[in-house]
């Protein structure tokens, strides 16, 4: 068997790099990739050579390719899931500045990476140089792992999606400071300079602070959040929609925000002629749910909700649009937006059940149904659009 190996050579590879740590490693990476495209090849050649002399049959070449690729995954997902962590970290440990981020990064050039598993902890201290993300001073030291990792940048684009992941900042900038624990379910975000929009299931605490801006964050996984999960999913199983008179208890709505991890009840409604934001439209009914995961968002006329495996039945009725309801619900995950009278979910369900009122009549059977009247909508099990007409 010597006679495969004897001509297998690493041969001599260089980079053209600066001095830099960060394109050093790149370079180290490179050569290594190199060499074993190289090494794979000759040894191909090699055992290939010997298969004719014997002639004997054998499947040289879907080894070879096999070993080559398993090899070059390797170097990668070794040089990913550094990356995977330095960006993570980044982002854990800096504040958001917007704007100001589109001047350190309007010349960035593509790229694009994932990760399977990654963990790994790190410092940096950057600034002001003249290179992409190098321009506004900064520094911080961040912890994190995960499963799970894909981002795509360019410019002042960029989009990322993950899996579970955990993970401490703490970072200052030439825009503020900021600490963060975090610790999230999976999550999807696209951001184009100063706009930035993000779904996913996170508990997320900590604070960021700058000459302009103030932000907190703090989740509390305790049996009064999933006291709030149970009674909102109640409400939305058991009262029948009415989003337009629904502006009208909910305009002054406060901002809130909340997450449970698991939440089960059951419990009743019965409100209404009360000059308070949830309260001015009487409504009543039973409702039991459960699940696993749930995180709320709202304010105002404005909500977004993401949510977990789910179960839960309800009947209700309203004088917003003299209405009934029952339904059963039974759902895998679902992430919906609503703004005012729009609303619009993504998500796999199998919702049977229907709503009535004199100007409209709502069907779902496992997930998919159409609403018809002055409220427009179709679902097709558990991911729909509605709007209501007047």
């Amino acid at each position: 068997m010597s006679s495969l190996y004897q001509s297998v050579k690493v041969p001599q590879l260089s980079c053209s790099t600066s001095t830099t740590s960060d394109a050093l490693q790149q370079c180290y990476y490179v050569c290594i990739q190199r060499a074993l495209k190289f090494t794979i090849v000759t040894f191909y050649v090699n055992l290939r050579r010997t298969k004719i002399k014997n002639n004997r049959k054998g499947t040289s070449i879907n080894f070879s390719l096999k070993m080559s690729v398993v090899l070059e995954m390797k170097t990668n997902v070794s040089l990913f899931a550094a990356k995977t962590v330095t960006a993570e970290g980044y982002s854990l440990a800096l504040p958001s500045s917007g704007l100001v981020e589109t001047i350190d990064n309007f010349d960035r050039p593509g790229d694009a990476f994932a990760a399977g598993i990654y963990a790994g902890t790190g410092t940096f201290a950057e600034g002001p140089q003249n290179k992409p993300g190098k321009r506004i001073p900064k520094a911080g030291v961040y912890n994190d792992a995960g499963v799970g990792y894909a981002r795509a940048e360019w410019s002042v684009f960029d989009a990322e999606a993950k899996g579970p992941n955990a993970g401490v900042g703490a970072g200052v900038s030439a825009t503020g400071a900021k600490a963060m624990a975090r610790a999230e379910l999976a999550s999807a975000s696209a951001a184009a300079g100063p706009v930035k929009g993000t779904v996913g299931l996170a508990v997320d605490t900590g604070a960021s602070i700058s000459p302009t801006q103030i932000e907190a964050k703090s989740i509390n996984l305790s049996l009064k959040m999933s006291d709030k999960a149970v009674k909102a999913e109640g409400e939305s199983i058991a009262i029948p929609s009415a989003r337009l008179e629904g502006m009208i208890d909910t305009f002054d709505r406060p901002g809130d925000a909340f997450a449970a991890g698991t939440y089960a009840g059951a419990g009743t409604i019965a409100e209404g002629l009360e000059n308070k934001p949830g309260k001015r439209i009487p409504k009543a009914g039973v409702y039991a749910g459960a699940g696993v995961g749930y995180a709320r968002a709202e304010w105002s006329v404005f909500d977004a909700e993401a949510k977990g495996p789910n179960a839960g039945v309800g009947a209700g009725v309203s004088a917003a649009s003299l209405s009934a309801k029952a339904m059963a619900k039974a759902e895998l995950a679902s992430a919906s937006a609503a703004a005012g009278p729009v609303k619009a979910t993504l998500g796999l369900a199998v919702d049977t059940g229907a709503s009535i009122s004199p100007t409209q009549i709502e069907a779902k059977v496992v997930g998919t149904g159409v609403s018809f009247g002055r409220r427009m909508g179709i679902s097709l099990f558990g991911s729909g659009f509605e709007f209501e007409l007047w």
